[in-house]
């Protein structure tokens, strides 16, 4: 008994293990829960036969019952499929568990500044004359705000895609920068249960035309111009015109339903011209238009922004922009702020990375 009392002395008195129920509690304004969200939680925990809590996969087997993840699996299932998340290291069960520890334990994080446009310019140096666009560089507002980057290996490309447009129009609204939504805390806050399983169990993403409706401030207006039918031909030099002005007029564009081929999505290559492999798309990508030229040879080019390291700036003709047929949408109304239901889920970085090893698993082709 002495040699008890003397460690206990050492090493202090044993932790308490907080209950569920205390521990859930505690979590409720970080992962924005209400009282019904709470009792769900609990019950759910109770049925499944879950006890104690007390290693350091707390906060991983809290967060799937605070958002009733598997609440429509049989209870052998969820039991299943969250205990071989945690605990089994194959290749399947490791992804889920670092895209759920990327959302609740590492969060969003800066970035050193890696110089990724300058880079890209030293590559293809035309975009560095007075004959070309580029609207974090020569938009008379966004100038003042500069580049802005996210990196992202896994499949939320549709998210940060539209955080990206969002704040690149407040950017040209007010000319300011106030910060870009931070997909961790808006994953623990906001996120649906749906949303949170396709991600974390299945590496699938969303609409990203939807998501970029529901985070802008009120009234959202999107300009669509879709490129299935933008570039045909006969109406080539009007549509043309009429993509250069709203990208001036309005800044950058969402690129959604993007075709990937082969090409794209293996190499570092940088410039993609004339019609595409169409027989070999492997899925959809969302990335952000961001600039125009006019090219000697290819003539109209456009710049997109992208979010893969050995990617980051993609320049593009009007032929395979044609073939890959993504849609592009402008924001045409003016964007002062993210609203205010977001304010606690903002990132102050221009340089965002949500750290994940992973390469991204190109969604179906459906569209969105």
């Amino acid at each position: 008994m002495a040699m008890r009392r003397s460690v206990a002395a050492l090493f202090g008195s044993v932790r308490k293990v907080p209950t569920f129920e205390e521990a859930i509690k505690a979590k409720a304004s970080v992962w924005n829960l209400d009282a019904s969200s709470i009792e769900a939680s609990m019950s759910m925990w109770g049925s499944d036969g879950n006890r104690l809590l007390n290693d350091a996969n707390d906060d991983l087997w809290l967060f799937l019952y605070a958002k009733h993840l598997g609440c429509d699996w049989t209870t052998q299932e969820r039991k299943e499929m969250f205990r071989d998340l945690i605990f089994t290291n194959n290749t399947k069960n490791l992804g889920r568990r670092q895209r759920l520890e990327a959302i609740i334990v590492k969060g969003e994080t800066s970035t050193n500044e890696t110089n990724t446009f300058e880079n890209f310019l030293a590559k293809s140096p035309k975009w560095n004359t007075s004959e070309s666009y580029v609207a974090f560089r020569d938009h008379p507002k966004l100038k003042h705000v500069g580049l802005l980057e996210r990196l992202q290996n896994s499949g939320i490309c549709y998210m940060h895609a539209s955080v990206l447009v969002q704040a690149y129009a407040i950017g040209c609204a007010t000319g300011k920068f106030e910060g870009m939504l931070d997909l961790a805390a808006f994953f623990r806050k906001h996120e649906t249960r749906q949303a949170l399983e396709n991600h974390i169990f299945q590496d699938q993403g969303g609409s990203s035309t939807r998501f970029l409706e529901n985070i802008l401030d009120t009234d959202p207006q999107l300009v669509k111009r879709f490129t299935d039918v933008l570039f045909h031909p006969v109406n080539f030099q009007r549509e043309r015109d009429d993509v250069l002005r709203d990208l001036k007029q309005y800044g950058p564009a969402l690129v959604s339903q993007f075709q990937v081929v082969e090409d794209f999505h293996v190499g570092e290559q940088y410039a993609h011209t004339g019609k595409t492999e169409c027989g070999k798309v492997v899925g959809l990508h969302a990335m952000a238009l961001v600039g125009h030229r006019v090219d000697d040879v290819h003539g109209d080019m456009y710049l997109l922004q992208n979010w893969w390291a050995n990617k980051p700036f993609v320049e593009v003709d009007a032929e395979y922009l044609h073939c890959c047929q993504p849609v592009i949408s402008f924001v045409a109304s003016a964007q002062t702020t993210i609203p205010k239901r977001f304010k606690f889920s903002t990132n102050p970085h221009r340089h965002a990375e949500l750290q994940l090893s992973l390469a991204e698993c190109m969604p179906p082709l459906e569209r969105n």
